[in-house]
Order: C-alpha cells, then sequence, then structure tokens
C-alpha cells in the first residue's frame, strides 16, 4: 500500500471516530450550541447568544470553545479582546478562529458548524499524517492509533479546541520532512499560529550542526512573533 493510500485510510477512520465523539458530546450537553460550553457567568454569553439564541450552558465559566467562537466573530480584537483574561494571549491562537469563520465571513450556527468541520478535518488530517509518517520511517501504519485513541485529542474535539488543527498541521510537517520536503517550513509555522506550544517540535528538529535546518524553527518563530 503506498504512503498516499495510508494516508486517507487513516484520514477516513481518524474523520469518523472525531464525528462519532462530537455526536456523543452533543447527546450530553443537549444540542449543537453546547459543544461551545458556553459559561453561565462567562463574560462571552450575551455576545453568543445574541448569534445562536437561547443555548445550553456550562456551570461557571464555562471551557475554551465559546473563546475560540468569540475570536472568530471579532477577528481584530476590538470588541472580544477586552472580555478575556489575557486577551493578547488568546488572540496568539488565531488560525483555529480564522480557518473556521472563512477569514471572518462566518457567523451565527455557520460559524459553529465551520468550527465542527475544521476540527472533522484536522482529526482526520492528524491521523493520516501520522500514518503515512510511520510508513515512511518502516514503522506499522497503526501508530496512528495514537491519535485516534489519546485522550488529549478528544478533549480537543470535544470542546473545540484550537489543539485538533495544531497536531494536524504539525503532523502535515513531520510527514513533509520524512519526505524530504521544504513545505514542512510552511506546516510548522501554521501550527505556531493555531497554538503556539507547537514551536517545541520545529524547534527540536532545528537542534543540529547543520545550519539549513534553522529554518525549520526560524521561520515559524519569526511568524509567530510578527503576529
Amino acid at each position: 500500500m503506498s504512503t498516499l493510500q495510508v494516508f486517507f485510510k487513516w484520514a477516513v477512520l481518524g474523520g469518523i471516530a472525531a464525528a462519532l465523539l462530537l455526536w456523543a458530546q452533543t447527546q450530553a450537553v443537549e444540542g449543537v450550541a453546547g459543544l461551545l460550553q458556553v459559561g453561565e457567568t462567562s463574560a462571552l454569553r450575551p455576545m453568543i447568544e445574541e448569534q445562536l439564541g437561547e443555548i445550553p450552558l456550562a456551570p461557571g465559566p464555562g471551557h475554551d470553545g465559546q473563546i475560540y467562537y468569540a475570536i472568530a466573530l471579532d477577528l481584530d480584537g476590538n470588541k472580544v479582546a477586552p472580555l478575556l483574561d489575557h486577551g493578547a494571549y488568546r488572540y496568539r491562537r488565531i488560525l483555529f478562529p480564522l480557518v473556521a469563520s472563512g477569514f471572518g465571513m462566518l457567523d451565527g450556527s455557520a460559524l459553529l458548524i465551520g468550527m465542527i468541520v475544521v476540527t472533522i478535518a484536522a482529526a482526520a488530517v492528524a491521523t493520516g499524517a501520522t500514518a503515512a509518517t510511520a510508513t515512511r520511517l518502516g514503522l506499522s501504519d497503526w501508530i496512528a492509533l495514537a491519535v485516534i485513541l489519546n485522550p488529549g485529542v478528544w478533549l480537543s474535539v470535544r470542546l473545540l479546541t484550537a489543539d485538533t488543527l495544531a497536531l494536524a498541521l504539525m503532523a502535515l510537517g513531520l510527514m513533509a520532512v520524512t519526505g524530504n520536503r521544504p513545505r514542512s517550513v510552511i506546516s510548522f509555522a501554521l501550527s505556531t499560529l493555531a497554538k503556539d506550544v507547537y514551536l517545541a517540535t520545529p524547534g527540536g528538529l532545528a537542534v543540529s550542526k547543520d545550519r539549513k535546518r534553522w529554518i525549520i524553527a526560524a521561520l515559524p518563530l519569526a511568524v509567530l512573533v510578527a503576529w
């Protein structure tokens, strides 16, 4: 089986697993809007209820899905940033709300669907890329189960956070590295815009006496600093 076939086989399985997790979570939180886990005491609650109407609420301040939704409604941060704890820190992770909103074109229910679609697609890509990388390294493609069965991935999928997208882009970067393709730098740069801590991966790969490899970390760092 070719690397591409391995990628698509596991991508389909990863996407199905993510979709099932979201379906189960939807039942648990009394509706699709409940996936955002908007808190009863959240400062973002009025803004989100204006978009989605009456929604299921989570206890206390809620969880991060509501933050990414709100950022997607206000990509430049004029309204939402002052409502957040550490607004600059939250906006550092801009890629997920940017992509999910169609670069600011979507709001309301369409935006929520966008977040769900991006999350499922990201889980699929992360799984497929992990399997493809393992194949190129002469390992079993069943290593992809490390994504599907990872509790951290489950949590990110269920709460609609940026981790799944960051993981997918990081996995694509690793797949490109094993294929000796320079585009890995782009994937790593995007992964750091999804979640800054993913800079650790290109940083580790760049530890070498070969100065040509330093760009693997230098470009993602430059992109993150510039943003």
